[in-house]
């Protein structure tokens, strides 16, 4: 996390460093009750995307999307989740995570 967060110091406009420390922070989660210590990190890595988007980044986005969706999911926030989704499949038109779950939550 250290070594991402040098990267983000030194290249705050370009997501791979925001990827790299949610993946980590991803990690070291409790997958069978999350805390969502990377939702902070898969946050600024989609907003960052957002305001410069660039082809060479959409698998990571697509990453940070699934990940959001996946929070407020678990929020019962099914509006914002499927609209996390959906963004994936703006970027990632293949991803088998948002297409079936777009599918199962009936869209």
């Amino acid at each position: 996390i250290k070594y991402a967060d040098k990267y983000i110091e030194a290249f705050p406009n370009l997501v791979d460093g925001y990827y790299w420390k949610a993946q980590s922070l991803d990690e070291m989660d409790d997958d069978n009750a999350p805390t969502f210590k990377a939702k902070d990190a898969y946050e600024k890595l989609t907003v960052t995307f957002e305001a410069k988007p660039d082809d060479r980044s959409k698998k990571m986005v697509a990453t940070g999307y699934n990940y959001m969706a996946y929070f407020y999911g678990k929020q019962n926030d099914l509006v914002k989740a499927k609209e996390y989704y959906l963004k994936t499949i703006g970027v990632d038109r293949t991803n088998k995570i948002a297409t079936q779950t777009l599918l199962q939550l009936g869209n």
